[in-house]
């Protein structure tokens, strides 16, 4: 695929996973309580006495790989799920 259609498929995922996210957000409760822990335990570490600058920025790092392995799962996941559900469609007669 070309560079403009990556990046128009990149902008249409991120709205995707926004609006899903929120819709989430709305239908359970714990959602809200997970994401306020996440952040919590993020400033904390983040200005927690004992660690050393050194190791402060390396799990800076790790946690910045670690959601962008996570967001190229869940846009993994996501396309994987419209071809799967092309394909249960197609299997049932749905569509051609």
């Amino acid at each position: 695929m070309d560079k403009k259609l990556m990046d128009l498929l990149d902008m249409a995922l991120a709205e995707r996973f926004g609006l899903a996210s929120m819709d989430m957000q709305k239908e359970n409760s714990e959602s809200d309580k997970s994401i306020k822990k996440l952040v919590d335990m993020s400033q904390e570490i983040e200005n927690h006495p004992g660690i050393r600058e050194d190791a402060r920025e390396l799990i800076r790092e790790f946690l910045l790989a670690d959601s962008e392995n996570n967001a190229d799962l869940q846009k993994y996941l996501y396309i994987q799920g419209a071809k799967d559900c092309v394909l249960i469609l197609r299997e049932i007669g749905v569509i051609k």
